[in-house]
């Protein structure tokens, strides 16, 4: 059985170039022992059409994108400390 000793060495080994890589399959890895995160990633898609109301939302926040009528989470971070 692997340690975290023996997975640190490999790690260490590893090019700069497989990092990322190596980095998403450990997060994979660590996901599917979550119970409500690996029910969300397997959940199906939403197939319900979009409502005239959802619509016009969608339309609205990208036209405030467009605009730059928005607020980083950063900002609302600072704003609530």
């Amino acid at each position: 059985m692997a340690t975290k000793e023996d997975l640190y060495k490999l790690v260490s080994e590893l090019s700069d170039g497989e990092l990322d890589a190596a980095k998403r399959y450990l997060e994979y890895l660590r996901n599917l022992s979550d119970p409500v995160l690996r029910a969300l990633l397997e959940a199906p898609e939403d197939d319900e059409p979009l409502s005239k109301d959802e619509e016009q939302a969608i339309s609205e926040a990208k036209e405030d994108l467009e605009k730059g009528r928005v607020v980083s989470s950063e900002a609302v971070q600072e704003d609530i400390l």
